[in-house]
């Protein structure tokens, strides 16, 4: 559909749903809860560990990571990737030092320079390229996190009808399913 334009907006976890876009892509844990709103989960993902490139440990495993300094997303930007990791500290009995940003970008310039470590969602490492730094699986813990476009089910734009019918097309049907949506 080239003659639709699409105006896309990085908001932050604060900016709630309003009627300033048809469609919003979240983590689905951060869906409202609104009769008015309606969502189809798209994707799921694993959180990696990402350390300096030089990083030196012959065990990397979360329960020998306790000295480590965690460089982390700010809560106020991304409180459910927060939650998500302070759930794996407390299920590994860590309680590491942590430092907040407010940007991936300076989170992994950090992590580059040695300043600590961090855990990040594998596709948003996908987005930009970082030499500085190595990314490691995290075993033998649930580390998937799933996302979701929102939508309000009233919606008068044609071409939101169109976008909705690509991403249905296109979304994880399977996961779907599994959260009954």
């Amino acid at each position: 559909y080239p003659e639709i334009a699409l105006e896309i907006k990085d908001a932050h976890s604060d900016e709630s749903m309003d009627n300033t876009y048809d469609f919003y892509f979240t983590l689905r844990d951060m869906l409202p809860e609104n009769e008015d709103i309606d969502s189809i989960v798209t994707h799921r993902d694993s959180l990696k560990l990402i350390v300096p490139k030089d990083y030196k440990m012959n065990d990397i495993s979360f329960e020998n990571l306790q000295n480590e300094k965690f460089i982390l997303l700010s809560e106020n930007i991304s409180p459910i990737l927060y939650m998500e990791i302070m759930d794996i500290f407390r299920t590994c009995h860590l309680s590491p030092t942590i430092i907040s940003y407010d940007s991936v970008k300076a989170l992994m310039v950090a992590v580059g320079a040695g300043l600590g470590i961090t855990v990040l969602p594998q596709e948003l490492l996908k987005m930009q390229t970082f030499k500085d730094v190595k990314v490691i699986d995290i075993d033998a813990l649930e580390t998937d996190i799933t996302y979701a476009m929102a939508y309000k089910k009233e919606n008068s734009n044609p071409a939101s009808q169109l976008f909705l019918d690509i991403v249905k097309n296109l979304s994880d049907e399977e996961l779907d399913e599994e959260y009954d949506i």
